[in-house]
């Protein structure tokens, strides 16, 4: 004797197929009809998904670069660390706390020299733009957690409100 397998259509957003079923014996076409149950995902695991979305666009839009001065400035988690090391000594140069001097760096377009001043703008621009990023997430977490139900969790729209 067959089964065959039914399964109601759902949004696989917010319901999944649930580990119960019902069978349903056809003699006449020798086969069982097994009818999966759907059940609603609870909301905690709706909210969890569509943070780790948020978050994952986060890390796209933070690591993704900005441009500055017509140049792109590479800001992956590599680079944010040079720049900032670049930017401390910047600052103690201008302090005069270490003899200034062009600063030697290699960008996305190869080496540079880069007066202290400069680096001191890029090094806020990047801080300022990673920032930006984590703002951006954390709001987007807030409105996911006050959501009242799966439809609204969906509706906070996570593509939107990111620097750049």
């Amino acid at each position: 004797m067959d089964i065959l397998n039914m399964v109601e259509t759902f949004d696989a957003a917010t319901h999944r197929m649930a580990e119960t079923f019902t069978d349903t014996l056809e003699p006449e076409r020798n086969r069982i009809v097994r009818r999966w149950h759907v059940e609603a995902i609870p909301l905690s695991e709706v909210k969890a998904v569509r943070k780790a979305a948020a978050t994952a666009k986060r890390y796209e839009v933070e690591t993704g670069g900005i441009l500055m001065a017509g140049t792109i400035v590479r800001t992956d988690r590599e680079s944010q660390g040079l720049i900032n090391g670049a930017y401390g000594l910047a600052r103690d140069m201008l302090a005069g706390g270490v003899p200034a001097a062009p600063i030697d760096f290699k960008g996305a377009g190869g080496w540079a020299e880069i007066p202290p001043s400069v680096m001191v703008d890029i090094g806020r621009a990047v801080g300022l733009h990673v920032q930006a990023c984590f703002r951006a997430e954390r709001q987007l977490h807030e409105a996911i957690d006050a959501a009242e139900d799966a439809a609204a969790v969906l509706a906070v729209d996570i593509a939107e409100g990111w620097p750049g």
